[in-house]
């Protein structure tokens, strides 16, 4: 993590697509560097790690950016820095005992030492500049105290641009959820009509359906009437044909008629003749019978003629009877146009209703459409607004994370108290990567067998807060390191006038009992190991003492360190307390963190009696265990919840 974070601290000017990491000795750092260079960018180029077995391409055709030389290779680090001197490498060594032959080189680490330290004469032959940040780490303590001040304007500036892209966003958020309620409205318009246009859908369907039935019945009766026109025809044409027939018997009838008449005509003249024959010869017999044949010749023609008429007559009632039939048939099928008629104009009102709604639904897909479409865009707003605010909260998390680092370098080292005591431990942990509270140590002061102990607890926590501890422990410094004051009860007046001044505060100056107070809740602990002693002053917290069963609580002033008083004219005092301990005697210094903490069924406060309790039932066991426990219940109460506060509890085993 330390080459990583080291690697974005230095600038290199060349055009290359990636970033080469070279490891030469450890098999070991070069696998764990390339398992988290997978996800790891430095200066937005891809990260690409190699283990060199030799040294003698370097330079030549291997030329990495940064060269890490294992602590079991340092017996070649003089002909390595000869090989990458002039070339872009940054070399960076693990516990070398030749400075001059590194840039960067990583130390121990014991009892406040830097976690590196930096040669800026070889960095500055090859062209390097180490940024402030990697000064802070491995430089001096005035590059440190301006870079505190750095940190925290680019903190605040970015706090306030965070607030103010929150506002945007909640602007934002606010827009979409009205737009969305306008769609939701639009859908359920939309949802409605549909429905309507279902039914209507619906009932046209039925109504095609019964037209369509009422087109079978019409084709049926289309096709019944066409047969029926067929068999007419064919009765028309036998009609004709019997017309035609008629007519010739007609004229038949009228030729033998005329034929008739002529005999008649004849027979009138012949009976004038026989007239004129009688009268001259007489009647005879011959001329009788022939007369009588005659006239059985003309009844026959006459009875033929009755038979004609007859026929005649007959044919003529059934042409009357067909014409008839064919009329009423006329008069059904025009019944039945008029109704088709009616059908279809009442199907073309229906369609005309369709294409209406298929209009109206259209337009409404439109408008739909375009609020989509702004959806889309505030959408794309949003997301832009997202992506900006994530890459902001990715370089503020980086900040946090740097200054946890600090934090962490700036606490005193827990194993201070496992040198001093039989047996301790320190539970620590942060509500937002950085913390609010912070311990203090000191041991051997102001003599052997002195040891001091401060567990404090901030106004706030995250940035502010850790500010705050910053601020503390400097002071703490001042008082008890450079000034020599041991005396508890004094350290905490000095650092109560020390931090009003700091932060600029006029206590005498009137102001609400409800106002913010700017300061911190802390323990002061001098242990006396040679005549088994504890001296105590507290700023509102207690420490705990459990022998066996009993407890023995010794209690902190009511006014806090820094902040405002509770009441005007009232002075702030702090009282030293002596407790003579025993042999296995359990010591706790803590914060409000832990019996603070929101969780349980009902979503409490684990609240102070439950602590003490919990304290208690831990006391006899080994501090590893303790720790294990006080993590379990810290969980398990916790449970879905949020941490609450910074959670700081200092345990000594006496």
């Amino acid at each position: 993590m330390w080459i990583l974070n080291i690697a974005s601290q230095i600038t290199w000017n060349e055009e290359e697509e990636e970033f080469n990491i070279a490891v030469f000795g450890e098999g070991k750092v070069y696998q764990e560097l390339k398992i988290m260079a997978q996800a790891k960018t430095i200066h937005n180029k891809p990260v690409k790690v190699q283990l060199l077995k030799r040294y003698n391409k370097l330079g030549t055709s291997i030329v990495p950016h940064i060269l890490f030389v294992d602590k079991k290779e340092n017996l070649y680090i003089d002909a390595v820095l000869t090989q990458i001197l002039g070339t872009k490498t940054l070399l960076i060594t693990d516990r070398i005992h030749e400075p001059e032959y590194t840039m960067i080189n990583f130390t121990d680490n014991i009892q406040g030492d830097k976690p590196f330290r930096i040669n800026e004469k070889v960095m500055q032959k090859q062209n390097f500049t180490a940024s402030k940040t990697l000064l802070k780490v491995g430089g001096s303590e005035s590059v440190l105290r301006e870079l505190y001040t750095d940190i925290e304007k680019q903190l605040k500036a970015e706090k306030a641009e965070l607030e103010r892209q929150k506002e945007q966003i909640a602007n934002q958020t606010a827009l979409l959820d009205e737009l969305k309620s306008k769609i939701e409205n639009q859908k359920s318009e939309l949802s409605e009509k549909e429905k309507l246009i279902d039914a209507k859908q619906s009932e046209l369907v039925q109504q095609s359906a019964q037209l369509e039935q009422m087109r079978k019945k019409v084709n049926a009766q289309r096709y019944e009437l066409q047969k029926n026109l067929g068999n007419l025809s064919k009765q028309s044409a036998a009609l004709d044909s019997q017309q035609l027939m008629l007519k010739q018997a007609k004229d038949e009838f009228i030729s033998q008629n005329e034929r008739i008449q002529k005999a008649n005509e004849e027979l009138i003249s012949k009976q004038a003749q026989i007239g004129e024959i009688d009268k001259l010869l007489g009647e005879s017999e011959q001329t009788v019978a022939r007369q009588q044949r005659e006239k059985i010749v003309l009844s026959a023609l006459l009875g033929l003629i009755l038979i004609l008429v007859i026929f005649i007559a007959l044919e003529y009632r059934k042409k009357k009877k067909v014409n008839r039939l064919l009329h009423e048939q006329n008069i059904n099928i025009n019944t039945q146009k008029e109704e088709i008629q009616s059908i279809n104009e009442n199907l073309q009102h229906q369609t005309l209703v369709i294409e209406a709604s298929n209009r109206e639904l259209a337009a409404k897909e439109h408008i739909l459409q375009q609020n989509n479409e702004e959806l889309q865009t505030v959408l794309a707003q949003v997301s832009e607004q997202k992506d900006l605010i994530e890459q902001k909260n990715e370089a503020i998390t980086g900040s946090i994370n740097y200054a946890k680092r600090i934090q962490d370098a700036i606490l005193s080292n827990p194993k201070l108290l496992s040198s001093k005591f039989e047996d301790a431990f320190v539970y620590y942990k942060p509500h937002s990567i950085i913390s609010g509270d912070f311990y203090w140590f000191a041991t051997d002061f102001p003599k052997p067998g002195h040891n001091i102990i401060i567990a404090a607890d901030c106004t706030g926590h995250g940035v502010p807060g850790a500010f705050m501890t910053i601020l503390g422990n400097t002071l703490l410094d001042q008082i008890i390191l450079s000034e020599k004051i041991y005396d508890p009860s004094i350290i905490l007046q000095e650092l109560d006038k020390r931090l009003v001044k700091v932060l600029k505060k006029d206590m005498n100056a009137s102001s609400s009992q409800f106002g913010v107070n700017d300061g911190m809740d802390l323990t002061v602990s001098v242990f006396d190991t040679e005549n088994k002693t504890i001296t105590f002053a507290g700023a509102k917290n207690p420490v705990l003492i459990f022998r066996d069963t009993e407890l023995f609580e010794m209690k902190g002033a009511i006014f806090p360190v820094g902040g405002q008083e509770l009441r005007k004219g009232i002075e702030k005092t702090f009282d030293n307390q002596v407790f003579n301990y025993s042999k296995g005697d359990m010591y706790f210094a803590f914060s409000d963190g832990f019996q603070d903490q929101l969780g349980g069924m009902a979503n409490r406060k684990f609240m102070r009696e439950r602590y003490y309790k919990l304290l208690k039932a831990i006391s006899k066991l080994p501090t590893n265990k303790q720790t294990d426990m006080l993590n379990e219940d810290h969980l398990s109460w916790k449970g879905s919840n949020e941490q609450t506060d910074d959670i700081l509890i200092i345990g000594v085993k006496l």
